[in-house]
């Protein structure tokens, strides 16, 4: 008689959960507001965790509902301005541990940078480290961001002193 073989488990079993990267995010926020010593290794870590929770969230919809069922959970604003690396590290941190504001925006913008330079999440701090660090590389996404941005009428004025300021639109059925 043959004995059944071992189960085997589905690919992926052993891979963190949502809940992991949040837990472990929150442990080293809990870290760096508590923290004198290494508070910048503990963000740093925090910005990591978050980051590997976005990728988590692009691989499959089952993982995209269930970090937006997290996000759900706690009252943090789904603007269209408010990036998704802001929603998750104000995930991380107690709303009590929100002092400085601008640090998780400048965070967000150092995290979106990277993301949108597809780097990997084991390289996340050394790609913020070749950047000049976080306040410089969230800069860098910035400024970017703003010179691919629509011109502003400043740049246009030499234009719109040529062009008529009027614009007449007639409306015709399509019988006429």
């Amino acid at each position: 008689m043959e004995t059944p073989a071992d189960p085997v488990a589905a690919p992926g079993h052993n891979l963190p959960s949502a809940r992991n990267y949040l837990h472990d995010m929150r442990h080293a926020a809990h870290l760096f507001v508590t923290s004198d010593d290494a508070a910048e290794t503990h963000l740093l870590s925090v910005m990591e965790h978050a980051y590997r929770l976005r990728w988590y969230r692009e691989e499959r919809d089952a993982h995209r509902d269930e970090v937006d069922g997290l996000l759900g959970g706690k009252t943090i604003a789904d603007t269209a301005r408010t990036s998704l690396f802001t929603r998750l590290l104000k995930l991380a941190f107690h709303n009590d541990q929100l002092q400085n504001k601008s640090r998780i925006s400048r965070c967000a913008a150092a995290l979106h940078h990277g993301w949108t330079e597809h780097v990997p999440a084991d390289d996340l701090h050394t790609f913020i480290a070749s950047k000049g660090g976080i306040v410089k590389c969230g800069r860098a996404m910035r400024t970017e961001g703003s010179a691919s941005a629509t011109p502003s009428a400043r740049s246009l004025s030499p234009f719109l002193a040529i062009w008529p300021m009027t614009l007449r639109v007639t409306l015709r059925s399509p019988g006429q």
